[in-house]
């Protein structure tokens, strides 16, 4: 470093990031683009929210929604397609038998409980277990408090060793808040989001955190549950002040029509619109048989149908 450029540096100020220090960077996004948000295989949904790593992302909804079940079936759609993998905090989905047996149906299509209508074979379950471990890894401190700090440790170790490509923690309320510095919920939540941030930025990583809506709901005139929105989350705004992402799942006949599968998908808050889609919604039904997701009839599983049947036929000639 010569005695100009020694000079320059010292007149910078601490922790400042000037555009010369971005300027490589900035250059080759400019001549060959910046990285924009990736397809959630739904391409309806693909305009209200696309996946970018180094986002936090929150998925909200009220109890037993299907809020989990349909976030994990985007994540099945990206490991399908394009190879990512993922650690998963979640307790309330314990043990770990139904956690990864819930993803094989959906994987397949067919269920894995025995006396099940719609049941698999035993080479659909074998293979499809073959990839499940290939790409899902549940994280659960059975001797450890699940503090945050403890669990993205747990994540950080994940990446390191499979290369995870994002981190769920689902729920929220199950993290043990051992670092809480106050009794305040917004200033918790906050302190959370902050580290959440820096995390999934160091990390490289789509850091997802599953959040419930308080049970104070209201009705429409028709007797449909209202949908929630960002101030509908236990803990306040905080959220939408912090999360680049808020996404809701929410079943509006839930309680006036509790065989009516229609789903709401809504994106709430989208930060970087111009990239990860504009907020709005979609229709969604779900198909119990299948447990899977469709959208005007259709579902981006069904390619995989043959593709899975193909691996079978294969696996088959070999024995």
């Amino acid at each position: 470093m010569n005695l100009e450029q020694l000079k320059k540096e010292r007149q910078k100020v601490k922790d400042a990031i000037y555009l010369e220090d971005c300027k490589k960077s900035m250059m080759d996004g400019f001549r060959n683009g910046y990285e924009i948000g990736k397809t959630t295989h739904f391409y309806e949904i693909d305009r209200h929210f696309r996946w970018l790593k180094q986002n936090v992302i929150i998925f909200g909804g009220y109890g037993n929604h299907g809020k989990s079940t349909f976030l994990y079936q985007l994540l099945l759609l990206r490991a399908l397609n394009n190879g990512e993998k993922f650690a998963i905090f979640s307790p309330e989905n314990m043990p770990a038998d139904f956690f990864y047996n819930d993803l094989i149906h959906t994987l397949i299509g067919k269920s894995t409980i025995l006396q099940h209508s719609n049941r698999m074979t035993q080479l659909e379950y074998e293979k499809a277990m073959e990839f499940i471990n290939e790409h899902f890894f549940l994280i659960y401190p059975e001797n450890d408090e699940p503090s945050p700090v403890y669990v993205n440790e747990r994540f950080k170790e994940a990446i390191e060793k499979h290369k995870i490509d994002g981190c769920i923690t689902d729920p929220f309320n199950q993290l043990d808040r051992d670092w809480e510095k106050s009794g305040r919920d917004d200033r918790y939540i906050s302190d959370y989001l902050n580290k959440e941030k820096r995390f999934s930025q160091s990390n490289n990583v789509y850091k997802i955190t599953v959040v419930h809506c308080h049970s104070r709901v209201s009705f429409d005139e028709s007797g449909m549950l209202k949908e929630p929105n960002v101030y509908s989350i236990s803990g306040g705004s905080m959220w939408s002040n912090k999360a680049d992402d808020i996404l809701f799942i929410h079943r509006p006949y839930k309680h006036s029509d509790p065989m009516n599968t229609s789903t709401t998908f809504i994106s709430d808050k989208i930060k970087k619109q111009r990239i990860c889609g504009f907020p709005g919604s979609v229709i969604l039904d779900f198909n119990i048989l299948e447990n899977r997701y469709y959208v005007n009839g259709n579902s981006p599983f069904s390619k995989f149908d043959n593709f899975m049947n193909d691996k079978i036929e294969k696996f088959q000639r070999k024995i």
